[in-house]
């Protein structure tokens, strides 16, 4: 299944696509997920990202849109996610 992750350095409340984005958008990454074909709740993804000393004490936003034919505008959201990266 195809979709994005995108990465924001705030959290925002708009209507994008007949569905809410809670974050902003700073950067954005192509993914697709791995697992059955239109099994409801099924797929994987998964990113080793090394973190650089510079991240310490820094604070990012995600949040992920997944093609979906049953979601509103087409597309499936995840909530946000914030990460703060420890010193």
């Amino acid at each position: 299944m195809p979709g994005v992750i995108v990465f924001g350095n705030q959290l925002a409340n708009f209507p994008l696509l007949g569905a809410t984005q809670y974050t902003n958008t700073v950067r954005a990454l192509g993914l697709v997920l791995g697992g059955a074909p239109n099994a409801v709740g099924e797929g994987s993804w998964s990113w080793a990202v090394p973190i650089p000393p510079s991240f310490a004490g820094a604070t990012i936003y995600m949040q992920a849109g997944l093609a979906d034919a049953q979601g509103p505008g087409g597309i499936s959201r995840t909530n946000p996610l914030q990460i703060t990266f420890g010193q």
